[in-house]
């Protein structure tokens, strides 16, 4: 699960709000790369590799439609990236800022 981390860790208490917009299939390639991160760091990913990478990706992240759409609208100019823009909003309230 990529959404744990412990309390007194300073790095992910840090990066933990970005972290969980990955696991929620709503992050920006930032947030997936600092998900890959913790990963690592974590031990979750023990024999760093592209195919132990690849395989975590695949098990435990991915993109949703308000996820695809929100970085869509981000690259595009049309929102500025925060984590309320990532987490907070649906595909049907993005769609509307036109």
């Amino acid at each position: 699960m990529v959404t744990r981390g412990s309390k007194s860790d300073a790095w992910f208490n840090k990066n933990k709000d970005r972290i969980r917009n990955a696991a929620m299939g709503k992050g920006a390639p930032q947030d997936y790369e600092l998900a890959l991160e913790w990963a690592v760091l974590s031990q979750k990913i023990k024999n760093v590799s592209q195919p132990t990478l690849q395989q975590y990706c695949n098990e435990h992240l991915g993109i949703d439609c308000s996820g695809f759409i929100t970085n869509y609208l981000i690259a595009c100019g049309k929102k500025a990236y925060s984590n309320n823009t990532v987490a907070q909003h649906g595909c049907s309230v993005l769609l509307q800022c036109g």
